[in-house]
């Protein structure tokens, strides 16, 4: 069995999509964020971060930090018991946020790095690197995620009512003769 705890998840759907400029929620430090959906079909990124969640339970700091934890130590949570009845598209799905202090790498399907924040959108497909590890901290513990790099795949219909501009729809071309500084 692998005990690898860094992992690229399959094609994914992001949420809350704060990769280009940290972001920070309830009065705590901003991070670079992005929340990852994983269709419950995506037997094989399942299988990647159940056999990751074994390895940090099984490793020297996975025992230490998780000693007399109880509960579901897990990152990945269930779309259809948590989120689906308020968001339709969490139906059918295993989630998770993923999160990094410092900048992390954004790429296209081609692996040229993404500038433009425009381009990479809740709602849009791509995929994930992600370190896995434990935490004991302030009396909590339990295993969680480090966002690594972000690989946008594919455009998708976009969440919380903002669509990205297509250009060639929004502006028809114009003839030389309509430039008003020529």
């Amino acid at each position: 069995m692998s005990t690898s705890t860094r992992l690229t998840t399959g094609e994914a759907r992001f949420n809350f999509v704060h990769i280009f400029e940290p972001h920070a929620f309830e009065n705590n430090p901003p991070k670079y964020s992005v929340m990852v959906l994983i269709p419950k079909t995506d037997t094989e990124t399942l299988e990647k971060i159940n056999r990751a969640v074994e390895a940090v339970k099984q490793s020297k700091n996975g025992k230490k930090n998780l000693k007399g934890a109880r509960g579901n130590l897990t990152f990945l949570r269930d779309g259809d018991e948590e989120k689906a009845e308020q968001y339709p598209e969490f139906a059918g799905h295993y989630f998770f946020n993923a999160s990094s202090k410092d900048p992390v790498l954004v790429v296209d399907r081609n692996k040229q790095e993404i500038l433009d924040p425009r381009a990479v959108y809740s709602g849009c497909y791509g995929r994930v690197s992600i370190d896995v590890f434990s935490y004991n901290s302030h009396g909590n513990k339990g295993i969680t995620t480090a966002l690594r790099a972000v690989q946008f795949l594919r455009d998708g219909e976009p969440l919380g009512g903002v669509s990205p501009v297509n250009l060639d729809a929004e502006f028809d071309d114009l003839d030389d003769a309509d430039d008003m500084w020529g």
